[in-house]
Formats: C-alpha cells, sequence, structure tokens
C-alpha cells in the first residue's frame, strides 16, 4: 500500500477503510494502465480540522471536523515523479488522463469527491468524504 504524506493524518475507520480501497481497487490500477508505475506515496492537505465547509463562520459542519475526509493533493511514483492535481489536471496526456480516472473512481468508493471540476477552492486537490450527500463533481 502507498503511504500517505505526510502520514500522521486523523481519518475516521469509515474514511480510511475508504482510502485503503480506493488505492487498491483504483489508484494502482490506473497508475500502472495509464503511466505505466507504481504509486509508491499519496501526497495530502491533511484530514482533521475543526471547522464549517470553506471555513466560514456559519453553514455546515464540514466532514473534516470529524477526520472523515481527506485532501489529496498529488501522487508520488516509482521512478520519482510526483503527479500532481494542481499542475498536471488539465494535461491532456497520461498524466491528467490518470488524474480524472482516480477522481472517476473516488466516486465509486467515497460518497463526496471534489475536484478542480468543482470550484476554485480545490484547484489544487481531490477532496474524498465519507459523509453528507452523494456528489461527485
Amino acid at each position: 500500500m502507498a503511504p500517505l504524506r505526510p502520514a500522521d493524518v486523523s481519518l475516521t475507520c469509515k474514511e480510511a477503510l475508504a482510502v485503503s480501497i480506493w488505492e487498491r481497487q483504483v489508484v494502482q490500477p490506473a497508475a500502472f494502465e495509464v503511466l505505466g508505475e507504481a504509486v509508491t506515496a499519496i501526497d495530502n492537505y491533511g484530514s482533521y480540522s475543526c471547522r464549517r465547509i470553506y471555513g466560514q463562520a456559519e453553514g455546515p459542519i464540514s466532514e473534516h471536523a470529524s477526520a472523515n475526509a481527506l485532501d489529496v493533493a498529488g501522487f508520488k511514483l516509482a521512478n520519482g515523479e510526483v503527479i500532481s492535481v494542481l499542475k498536471d489536471w488539465n494535461d491532456p496526456g497520461p498524466k491528467g488522463q490518470f488524474l480524472h480516472r482516480v477522481r472517476d473512481g473516488g466516486c465509486r468508493v467515497f460518497i463526496t469527491v471534489l475536484s478542480p471540476d468543482y470550484n476554485a477552492q480545490h484547484a489544487n486537490h481531490f477532496h474524498l468524504d465519507m459523509g453528507g450527500s452523494p456528489l461527485c463533481q
């Protein structure tokens, strides 16, 4: 299994299981099929953050407030290359194809998947969570 970087993220059991399933059933197969390499690390911006959605003063509580979400910024490959959501999302080649496949595959595992296609706040990461209403963008 590819470790999270940084590794010290707190996740609910449900979210941790979903991340593991996604990595094994979606990320690794897409990496081998599209890039010809294994993913050796998943770069992230963290999980737990006690706040409302987008850090607003009012409104719904974020899934991050209960460690039920993970923000993924990129992927390190076995050859040392890094695939970045921010830099490679719009790449028409293999990097962009890989990112779109792992986002789309995440929609079969997580309840909510948000990507750069959702809004500007997600331009540099995928938001993956196991709560709330189903949404895949």
